[in-house]
């Protein structure tokens, strides 16, 4: 058992730290926020640095490399900053179901304009009466000849007001049980009856867009089924067992993160530096500590199954999961040792830990709450022993 990065890991490691160093300015970043902006300057960069989806085959834009390698890039870009760490990954994790199971002309159509920085991704899965439930959806996608006419309401879609395309979760046949009767289809942001409507003001993840997305009579051709059709319930299940792992990535990256930002700051604050002579404080930085690095095992573990050819649910879902609860502490355990300097000197450092905190809060939601990770991992748990 090896707990140590490979070589290439170690270089895009490395070529994320330059990079988020590089560009990740965190007075702009509070200026996006504050304009609910994103950056397109920056992922643009990302793009011609080749560091956008560095797991996806090279003749679509990728480099061709293990899934770890895109969960370390992740976890390094929201180590230095939690706003631009989370938009950057999240304009390209709705591709993934796409790249996995889209045809070749469709993935050599749309994938390497994104993965050259050009447009960013979206998928559409959360409905207003579904939520957590993906058994079953109210968008329907009716037959019409050689085009699908798509019609149905969906919520909390991450880059909803600008993404070049979506995956669309939609039912193709009603009549059939409920693993069979959804489909996965790619909608083109041009396709005539699409509306987005963005949803304002949010806790957190300032710089991307959320809003809710509708489709009346929207006009698709049948060519743009992801995978098979009918099988899109099959699709979803995959699909998330990839993205919850880039999710959990971006965890690691809020916890690791915050602690690099707390010793350096106490190097320049006197004040600070004086508090981690307390027992009480240094308890506190080794329960930090203890918690990112568990989470980075179980990440890095369920990371390694994926690139092995066995993704393990258990894994994925306990990753996940685990992730939100890491983040939310580490974070918050930072803000409690920082907050008293950020209100004596309210200097933009000090800030930085409140954005971290602030952004920690989605990691329990987006890609299956908390509850739906427990779920899995107690029904598999009950499905071993005979239970």
């Amino acid at each position: 058992m090896n707990f140590e990065l490979g070589e290439q890991e170690k270089k895009i490691q490395r070529l994320a730290r330059r990079f988020a160093a590089d560009h990740f300015i965190l007075k702009r970043a509070i200026e996006l926020e504050e304009r609910h902006e994103y950056p397109f300057d920056v992922w643009e960069k990302l793009g011609r640095t080749g560091l956008i989806c560095v797991d996806y085959p090279e003749k679509y834009g990728g480099k061709g490399l293990k899934f770890i390698s895109t969960i370390v890039e992740i976890a390094e870009l929201c180590k230095r900053d939690s706003g631009y760490g989370m938009a950057m990954s999240l304009g390209w994790i709705p591709s993934i179901l796409f790249a996995e199971f889209g045809s070749e002309e469709l993935c050599e159509a749309y994938l390497p304009g994104m993965t050259r920085g050009e447009y960013l991704s979206g998928i559409c899965f959360t409905e207003p009466n579904y939520g957590s439930d993906l058994t079953w959806a109210g968008t329907a996608a009716v037959r019409s000849g050689d085009c699908f006419i798509l019609n149905g309401d969906k919520q909390f879609i991450t880059n909803g007001r600008y993404a070049k395309f979506f995956t669309v979760y939609a039912v193709t046949n009603p009549n059939a049980r409920k693993e069979k009767a959804l489909s996965t289809i790619l909608v083109d942001r041009e396709t005539n009856g699409i509306d987005a409507a963005e949803i304002g003001e949010k806790h957190g993840s300032h710089m991307t867009s959320l809003a809710n997305v509708s489709f009346q009579d929207s006009r698709v051709p049948c060519r743009n089924v992801i995978g098979k059709r009918n099988e899109g319930f099959r699709n979803i299940i995959n699909f998330f067992n990839k993205s919850r792992i880039e999710i959990a990535a971006q965890g690691l990256g809020l916890a690791e993160g915050v602690l690099e930002k707390l010793f350096e700051y106490a190097k320049k604050n006197h004040y600070l530096r004086g508090k981690f002579t307390e027992q009480a404080t240094q308890h506190q930085i080794a329960d930090m500590r203890i918690a990112a690095e568990s989470l980075k095992l179980l990440v890095f573990r369920a990371a390694s199954l994926v690139d092995k050819g066995r993704p393990n649910p258990r894994y994925t879902s306990m990753a996940k999961k685990h992730s939100g609860d890491v983040a939310k502490f580490v974070t918050g355990e930072a803000c409690r040792i920082a907050e008293p300097e950020y209100r004596r000197c309210g200097d933009i450092e000090a800030y930085d830990f409140r954005r971290f905190e602030r952004d920690s809060k989605i990691i329990d939601i987006y890609e299956g709450t908390k509850e739906i990770q427990k779920n899995i991992v107690s029904s598999l748990e009950l499905r071993q022993h005979g239970l």
